[in-house]
């Protein structure tokens, strides 16, 4: 008897990217956690919209029927120079595209907004990130030994750098 293997179908998902607003903190709050052990929390993230200098958007499913954040990038933009200080996508939508999308949109309007080139960390061992991020053309400039520190031991830092 031979077992064909399951495919896992996903239903199409019509993505909404837009800016950060405040009432959007608590849902990015949640993710956030629940992809990070040094998650920001709602008064840090709070505080970081307020900045100038921030720049912040998310991403949604089923924007019209009943939105649901599943991603979302936090940057600041000074002058020329931007740094993404956080991006995620919820676990149960990665793999699907939807961070090539926030991404290419997040890079799209920091270049809008003058910005020159974005830099980023990553942990060494999250593979996925990395090759997205190549494929958006950043490039490792350093490391930061032992940065992540993990119920199994720690991870490097990818210092990476993209020029826009």
């Amino acid at each position: 008897m031979t077992v064909k293997a399951r495919s896992i179908i996903r239903p199409a998902i019509r993505p909404a990217i837009r800016p950060i607003v405040i009432s959007d903190t608590a849902a990015i709050v949640d993710l956030e956690t629940s992809l990070f052990s040094s998650a920001l929390n709602a008064q840090q993230l709070t505080h970081l919209l307020q900045h100038q200098t921030f720049f912040g958007l998310v991403l949604e499913i089923a924007p019209k029927i009943a939105p649901k954040i599943v991603g979302y990038v936090l940057a600041t933009h000074i002058i020329d120079q931007a740094e993404i200080i956080s991006f995620g996508i919820s676990p149960d939508h990665q793999g699907c595209g939807l961070g090539d999308k926030l991404l290419t949109r997040c890079l799209h309007d920091l270049t809008a907004a003058n910005a020159h080139d974005t830099v980023l960390e990553v942990a060494a061992d999250n593979v996925p990130a990395l090759q997205l991020y190549r494929r958006h053309g950043f490039q490792i400039i350093g490391t930061r030994p032992q940065y992540y520190k993990r119920p199994s031991g720690s991870a490097d830092a990818v210092m990476m750098k993209c020029n826009l």
